[in-house]
């Protein structure tokens, strides 16, 4: 795989993850900040007991 396949299926994955945020936000009407800060709320807490690092970038 290129680099800009790569950079390529990273958008798609970002794109359809940008869809289902929005869906979640509208169906309990929230704002989309607010679905991605649960989200997170919830995640964190399961990757660091898993002890996975996340890396910036």
């Amino acid at each position: 795989m290129s680099a800009k396949d790569s950079k390529q299926s990273t958008l798609h994955l970002l794109l359809d993850l940008l869809e289902k945020v929005e869906k979640i936000a509208a169906k309990n009407h929230l704002a989309v900040v607010d679905v991605i800060r649960l989200g997170l709320a919830w995640a964190l807490p399961q990757i660091a007991k898993r002890g996975l690092l996340i890396k910036p970038g």
